[in-house]
């Protein structure tokens, strides 16, 4: 055998242990308390995400279109890599969600940064280089912008300062883009 270190994976039995410990009955408890929570349905899946894995750039490209209407903001930036892609189903849960958007993102709005306000292609260009891939609203950006909606994370370490919250966390805008009804569905 060589030296450095080794890794592995197990689960977690699928059923529980028929008798808890008397010192773990409140740990235990309080977990059930949490598998209660996270299995909580938000929703159902609107067709188009429905039984598939999701498709973070699908998703952005439909949230920053309704962000921008819905918040009023000029312009609106988010990276692919503030979600994760899960497999979905016919409903989402709250656990759902917390798989899909695992950071606590709140969206706010922020300044361009003075330097990157006469070179926006080569500014996104850098960004996405630094934070993975991009999907904008609208697409290509105006050439007079100056504020962007975006999540804090982008604002704090990537553009100017922020000028105000949008009042809207990340996973909630997620959540109701996956599960509000669409009139180009039938409003299913």
């Amino acid at each position: 055998m060589g030296t450095g270190w080794g890794a592995g994976t197990t689960s977690f039995p699928d059923r529980a242990p028929s008798v808890v410990p008397t010192e773990l009955a409140g740990l235990h408890s309080r977990i059930e308390d949490v598998k209660q929570q996270l299995a909580g349905v938000l929703g159902p899946i609107r067709p188009a995400y429905r039984h598939q894995s999701l498709d973070r750039r699908s998703l952005l490209v439909d949230l920053t279109a309704r962000l921008r209407t819905a918040l009023g903001a000029d312009t609106v930036i988010l990276n692919e890599t503030a979600l994760r892609a899960v497999p979905l189903g016919d409903t989402l849960t709250q656990g759902h969600l917390l798989s899909i958007e695992p950071f606590a993102n709140q969206l706010v709005h922020a300044h361009v940064p003075e330097q990157a306000r006469s070179d926006l292609p080569g500014w996104l260009s850098h960004l996405t280089t630094q934070t993975g891939p991009l999907v904008t609203a609208p697409d290509p950006l105006p050439d007079a912008v100056t504020t962007v909606l975006t999540i804090d994370y982008l604002a704090d370490n990537y553009l100017g300062e922020r000028t105000h919250e949008a009042g809207l966390r990340l996973d909630q805008a997620v959540q109701h883009v996956l599960t509000a009804p669409d009139t180009a569905e039938g409003g299913s």
